[in-house]
Order: structure tokens, then sequence, then C-alpha cells
């Protein structure tokens, strides 16, 4: 069988969109739990970080 690749599509509004298998760890090393496919923050202004929360429409 074979593994699908993990897709990440920069957006333009800052969004960085992750579709796949992908581990995130704080910096402390602590696993953070996700959906199979959510977005990360890349404009900073989300309360939810490191998932984007929309903030950047505002």
């Amino acid at each position: 069988m074979e593994k699908e690749n993990t897709k990440i599509t920069i957006k333009p509004n800052g969004q960085i969109a992750i579709q796949g298998s992908v581990d995130i760890v704080d910096i402390e090393g602590n696993e953070i739990k996700h959906a199979p496919r959510f977005a990360l923050c890349g404009c900073s202004k989300s309360s939810n970080k490191p998932f984007c929360d929309g903030s950047h429409n505002a």
C-alpha cells in the first residue's frame, strides 16, 4: 500500500492549509492534536494559535 503525501498549501491571506499525516509539537515537545485537514495561522492574528481562526478576515 502506497503512503499518501501530505499536501501543504500556502494561501495568499496567510493561512497554511495542511491535509494529510503530520505531527505537530509545541516547543516543549508535547503533541498538539489536530484534525486530518486544518490550517495553521500565518498572519499571527489568531487567538487559537497555532491554528487559524479566520482573524485575518477582520
